[in-house]
């Protein structure tokens, strides 16, 4: 896991927790997300509303009838939160061991709330569409099925991690002679970053926000890490 390597690779450490993929996943913490929302969602006829409550982050989803009263479908706090801000977050709420993903995402570029992927259309999923492992493994460094069903994920890593781009390290851990991948391959990437899921990823481009002073590059003069 990330700890062991950073007990090693300390300025590696500090240069990629200011990466995105350090913020992959992470549990959603109330007043670190964007502003609260009401919004109307025209094709589905639903309602959305964004709130906080208490030390809560809370996403409803309701529908109103000709006279305005509200019927509330689901009223959920949000558990877990999907993304870096770069480009976007989306949120998981967690009901036992199960992950629920949130109809509405907040989008940085224009700076609002709209509906999350997948979702913009008459009939969507609600707030019933599960997040599998297949779904999470690209946004947490591990996670495996709970008892071999796949809709129950196990996540034992929240970013995406040290192991998720050089591969494993307990070899090299044992015995540090034994090499890890050094520079990530595209092929690794693109397992994740592919036209379906990440439709702007430039293999070049990325690699120059993660190989900076102190991950991939000598360390500055004055012994800082530049910002990706």
């Amino acid at each position: 896991g990330n700890d062991v390597c950073a007990d090693c690779h300390k300025d590696q450490h500090s240069s990629y927790l200011l990466s995105a993929h350090a913020k992959a996943l992470r549990p959603t913490e109330a007043e670190q997300e964007p502003e609260d929302v009401e919004y109307y969602h025209e094709p589905s006829r639903r309602w959305y509303r964004v709130y906080r409550e208490g030390d809560q982050l809370r996403h409803r989803e309701s529908v109103r009838d000709p006279e305005g009263t509200e019927l509330v479908l689901h009223d959920k706090p949000v558990s877990w939160t999907i993304g870096s801000g770069r480009f976007s977050l989306s949120y998981l709420a967690q009901e036992g061991d199960f992950f629920i993903e949130s109809p509405v995402t907040w989008y940085s570029s224009r700076k609002k709330w709209e509906m999350s992927p997948g979702f913009d259309r008459s009939h969507h999923y609600g707030f019933e569409r599960l997040a599998d492992v297949g779904c999470l493994i690209c946004h947490a460094g591990q996670v495996t099925p709970r008892e071999g069903n796949h809709f129950q994920p196990m996540i034992h890593q929240t970013s995406i991690g040290c192991e998720s781009c050089h591969g494993p390290g307990a070899a090299h851990v044992a015995n540090p002679k034994v090499e890890v991948v050094r520079m990530t391959p595209e092929s690794t990437c693109v397992a994740c970053h592919n036209e379906e899921h990440s439709d702007l990823f430039d293999y070049e481009a990325y690699l120059k926000t993660l190989v900076v002073p102190g991950h991939g590059l000598p360390i500055k003069t004055d012994g800082s890490a530049a910002t990706p």
